[in-house]
């Protein structure tokens, strides 16, 4: 079976890995790989650094003129039915004209399949869109939610839940961890910044300890880089300043407003200039206390605000699309901001959804890989066993039988 791979952004470490990939589908299985590279200087950066035993045959696009031209005179024209964008790892690529492609190959009956990471940190899956969706894991989630076959998996969910927050906190690069600092490391112009807004801001931000509004109501705003690349693409009419306005102007009486900015961003002026409400402020504490002490989280796409699930929480998320492919159950999931006074009161009154919840993790457990042999190990080392492991994987998800076409 011939199955074409898009490659659109190239490294060394990218280069070696899909020389094994390739190397193994080809001794492992049927399936016969075609190459299209993105442009003539990826295809000759990729045969400059590849092994010389590899026969692949290869196409770029930039010789055709349009996405159109690609699928017709390309894909259709060699009878392939199966497209898959993986550059070697789980990075995040430059999605601009792949977006076109997995739109418009849906129309011709070819698969697109996006080999990428899950918001559970160091665990990836197949999806087959740009936007998280897999048919498995949401038929899989049907069927535990409707069976409830979650009640016969609540301690085996905990203790991976327990596991996870241990990795996440301790072995994850992003985790909320204390790590050991030079003076270097403080004497630079940022954390001059940020130390300035800090006394500027002070009465607006508060420290790692459990906030002194924790005897009332608190929701929790996660805030995502403002140059999100997931939102770049999928959500990428959300206005973050205007968001920030339009929350504190909707949310109920009795709340508080806490925001905790992204683990890579320090913490953001524009944020604290529009925090105008004497329930408004800035937390900088540990993500899972933010998590554990708030009732209500709201975001746009970051993954923490998913990852608040696995601890039982009620969640919003405001965008068209999500890491959970639209599936309204586990979270709510808010396209007009304008509806959130509505959906406040909705999710105030109702219970946490934790059968929803429960039933969407164990689907996702079901239907996606670790990265790497042990959670000890850095997930960011994608290296043989990671590659082999995808190639694996991909072999028997494109043989199932019961995979569409």
């Amino acid at each position: 079976m011939k199955v074409c791979f898009y490659i659109d952004s190239l490294n060394n470490t990218e280069t070696e890995n899909l020389n094994i990939f390739f190397e193994y589908l080809i001794r492992n299985s049927n399936l016969i790989p075609l190459l299209i590279f993105e442009n003539n200087n990826l295809k000759e950066f990729f045969f400059n650094n590849t092994f010389p035993n590899l026969n692949l045959e290869y196409e770029c696009f930039s010789n055709f003129n349009n996405v159109e031209s690609f699928i017709n005179d390309f894909l259709l024209l060699k009878k392939i039915k199966k497209l898959v964008y993986f550059n070697g790892t789980c990075q995040v690529y430059y999605p601009v004209k792949i977006i076109d492609i997995s739109e418009l190959i849906k129309e011709k009956k070819i698969d697109f399949l996006w080999i990428n990471n899950t918001f559970l940190k160091g665990r990836f899956s197949i999806f087959e869109d740009l936007y998280f969706y897999s048919s498995k894991l949401y038929i899989d989630y049907k069927k535990i939610l409707t069976n409830k076959y979650y009640l016969k998996k609540t301690k085996q969910l905990d203790n991976f839940i327990n596991q996870y927050w241990k990795y996440k906190n301790y072995t994850h690069y992003m985790g909320d961890f204390k790590k050991k600092r030079t003076l270097k490391d403080f004497f630079n112009r940022k954390n001059f910044k940020n130390l300035l807004n800090r006394i500027i801001f002070k009465n607006k931000i508060i420290r790692h300890k459990l906030p002194y509004h924790n005897k009332n109501k608190i929701i929790l705003i996660l805030l995502c880089n403002k140059n999100h690349w997931f939102n770049s693409y999928a959500n990428s009419k959300i206005k973050i300043e205007k968001l920030i306005s339009e929350i504190e102007n909707r949310i109920p009486q009795g709340y508080y407003l806490y925001f905790k900015a992204h683990p890579k961003d320090s913490i953001p002026l524009w944020v604290l200039k529009r925090l105008k409400q004497k329930r408004s402020y800035m937390y900088e504490g540990y993500l899972i206390e933010a998590i554990k002490f708030s009732e209500i989280i709201i975001f746009t796409g970051t993954t923490s605000g998913f990852e608040a699930m696995t601890l039982r929480k009620k969640a919003i998320h405001i965008g068209k699309n999500s890491y959970i492919s639209n599936i309204d159950g586990p979270i709510k999931i808010v396209n007009n901001i304008e509806n959130l006074n509505n959906i406040f009161e909705e999710v105030i009154n109702n219970k946490t959804p934790i059968a929803q919840i429960n039933s969407y993790l164990l689907s996702l457990i079901k239907n996606s890989y670790p990265q790497m042999n042990t959670h000890k190990d850095s997930f960011q080392n994608r290296g043989e066993y990671f590659i082999k492991k995808v190639a694996r994987i991909m072999i028997t998800f494109i043989e199932n039988k019961n995979f569409k076409n």
